[in-house]
């Protein structure tokens, strides 16, 4: 039951991914002028924001207990 909940985000991420990259592929190749090219980069960064967003708001991470660990273990400076 672990491995399909784990599997779910993947599969998510990969059908989006490979969406997204059909988009951006054709308004590229397809595109005459430059005003295509411009929305494939605005819906490339755009796609990747939201795809980690979502990612994010999926598995519920929890940054504090992971900021919280990277403060404890940063070396202190040696001033003298």
């Amino acid at each position: 039951m672990k491995g399909i909940l784990i599997s779910i985000p993947l599969i998510y991420l990969a059908i989006y991914w490979i969406g997204a990259f059909f988009i951006v592929y054709h308004l590229i190749k397809y595109g005459i002028t430059s005003w295509p090219k411009k929305i494939a980069t605005v819906f490339l960064a755009g796609s990747i924001v939201l795809s980690i967003l979502s990612f994010m708001l999926f598995t519920q991470i929890n940054w504090q207990s992971i900021f919280t660990g990277i403060q404890n273990n940063t070396p202190k400076a040696n001033l003298k």
